[in-house]
């Protein structure tokens, strides 16, 4: 078995929110997107994440990503111009840092770097 790729695919309740929230503040771009279908592709340096909305989507709040990033508080500081009440990244792990936000459905984001 040869694998070439994963994918995370996180359930959405409304697709264009989820969007919204993915490519205005942590810009993504959309790669492809199936309005008729209710899904999109997102892609940012290369990585990969899919939304897709389903009638039933019941938040668990359980969902959690983990992005690593090359420049944790420069990501921080770009944010603030799209989130006021950001908070600086803080130490979670003994070898990681990282910062958590929340999307519109609930779905944890980790953003995490190494320290230096």
């Amino acid at each position: 078995m040869l694998l070439t790729d994963i994918r995370a695919v996180l359930s959405v309740s409304n697709i264009e929110n989820c969007i919204s929230f993915y490519r205005d503040t942590i810009e993504f771009e959309i790669h492809t997107y199936s309005q008729a279908d209710k899904w999109v592709l997102l892609v940012k340096d290369g990585q990969h994440l899919m939304l897709q909305e389903t009638a039933d989507f019941k938040p668990s709040g359980e969902v959690a990503l983990c992005l690593f990033l090359h420049d944790l508080p420069k990501f921080c500081e770009e944010l603030k111009s799209k989130i006021s009440d950001i908070d600086a990244p803080q130490a979670s792990l003994a070898f990681l840092y990282g910062l958590t936000l929340v999307d519109p459905d609930g779905n944890k984001l980790w953003f995490a770097q190494a320290p230096q």
